[in-house]
């Protein structure tokens, strides 16, 4: 659970970092026609003011990108708790089958193979690994 908190604390931050720097960026590129257009003197007032509209305009744009990355964070939040809660975690790996599957020691593996005690069919090779069902008897 650790580990999933700590992509989306990862994810959230870049996401609100990336927002803050890009809308500074705007913010200056934005600002060099409108500081022309304001040495232009029956220009400057009106371009003032729309030079701030604008400004105010990225400000809230960039600030709700930031305030749904912390909703989403919220809200992300709460469903780890509640699959964590449902779902106890396990300390063996997902990535290879348990039982009733067996690693065929040999590597190879026929349509039937002695596996350990008891009988086995090949179910699939991955990864070089050749995986066997156990059929007890």
């Amino acid at each position: 659970m650790k580990t999933w908190r700590g992509v989306k604390a990862l994810v959230q931050d870049a996401v609100d970092k990336g927002a803050t720097a890009v809308e500074q960026v705007h913010k200056r590129t934005a600002a060099v026609p409108f500081e022309l257009l304001e040495k232009v003197p029956p220009l400057a007032v009106p371009v003032r003011g729309v030079h701030a509209v604008h400004d105010l305009a990225l400000s809230g744009s960039y600030g709700m990108v930031r305030l749904v990355n912390r909703v989403a964070g919220k809200v992300l939040d709460v469903a780890l708790d509640v699959v964590f809660s449902i779902r106890p975690q396990r300390k063996r790996s997902l990535a290879r089958p348990t039982r009733p599957f067996l690693q065929a020691s040999s590597g190879v593996c026929a349509r039937t193979c002695q596996v350990r005690k008891g009988s086995s069919r090949c179910v699939g090779t991955s990864a070089g690994t050749t995986w066997c069902m156990r059929e007890d008897r």
